[in-house]
């Protein structure tokens, strides 16, 4: 089996508009990203929302991100951290 591919590769396919690799982003995040969206917003339906909207984000935005500023995992943290508070 083949190492999975780095969060950055996987951005860089999304801005290509790839949607097989937002699913895989979607898979390797989500677990992490749905406890912290309930913890914030307290009804897992819109917590659903919340991490749902959040990768529709990330497919509009994949070109935007910028290693330099923290990992792709900080980046996801905090979009759906601001999701959930709006």
């Amino acid at each position: 089996m083949s190492d999975p591919l780095p969060d950055t590769e996987l951005l860089r396919r999304i801005s290509a508009g790839d949607a097989q690799a937002v699913g895989l982003l979607y898979d390797r995040y989500a677990p992490t990203l749905m406890p912290l969206a309930v913890r914030i917003v307290r009804d897992r339906a819109e917590a659903e929302d919340v991490v749902h909207d959040a990768f529709v984000t990330v497919a509009d935005r994949a070109g935007q991100y910028a290693a330099e500023r923290g990992t792709v995992a900080a980046w996801l943290v905090t979009l759906v951290r601001n999701l959930a508070i709006d």
